[in-house]
């Protein structure tokens, strides 16, 4: 059911704010909506989204209530490649006598983007800084599990400051005259954790097969 509330252009907030998912709701508005809730258990935080413009209903510090929420179709609670999955394949060619290594990378940039290098999986890049938000406000946490062949590298097994950047490969290595293969794969979590203490978290498989030829 709509909230019952509408802005000056007469939209209800149901349409103005994107319902809630998950984060810290805040404290209590003072308004209720028609289910008996405070509006605060209603919207997405503002720090998931855009601000929408001004509803023109204020709460006890006399902060219009948009300055609360974030605007309808505007949270992020995962990046884009929450869920994917990207596979990197290499196979040694009869005469190559040397190491040969299929790796995915992930990367988090202090300019507010991200991006993925694989050989098959989408999207491969896309923005993680919410619009209106400073890269200095983030800090972000690349966690890999999975026992396997694979080697980890990773700059951020703990959280650093996302104005450093920060980034992870998984890759397999064999010998190209071999008969050794290693086809693993990697669960990789991105934690972006805001100062207010809010986390979006997002997961990707990362798949590395790698083939020797003899």
């Amino acid at each position: 059911m709509p909230s019952g509330f509408r802005n000056s252009a007469g939209t209800d907030f149901d349409d103005v704010f994107d319902l809630f998912v998950q984060g810290d709701k805040g404290s209590a508005t003072g308004y209720r909506s028609g289910d008996g809730n405070d509006l605060n258990q209603r919207y997405a935080p503002l720090l998931f989204g855009t601000k929408a413009p001004d509803v023109g209903y204020r709460d006890a510090a006399g902060s219009d209530l948009s300055n609360r929420w974030a605007k309808k179709d505007t949270a992020q609670y995962a990046l884009a490649f929450n869920g994917k999955s990207y596979q990197s394949n290499r196979q040694a060619l009869t005469n190559e006598n040397t190491n040969i290594t299929a790796g995915v990378s992930v990367s988090i940039l202090a300019n507010g983007t991200w991006s993925i290098a694989a050989m098959t999986g989408s999207p491969t890049s896309g923005t993680w800084l919410p619009a209106g938000r400073s890269v200095s406000e983030y800090t972000v946490q690349i966690a890999t599990s999975g026992n396997s062949r694979a080697t980890v590298s990773n700059n951020a097994p703990g959280y650093v400051a996302a104005s450093s950047s920060a980034g992870a490969t998984i890759s397999a290595t064999v010998r190209g005259q071999s008969l050794d293969v290693i086809d693993e794969t990697i669960s990789v979590t991105v934690y972006l954790r805001h100062t207010s203490g809010l986390v979006t978290t997002s997961h990707f498989a990362a798949r590395v097969f790698v083939q020797g030829y003899l």
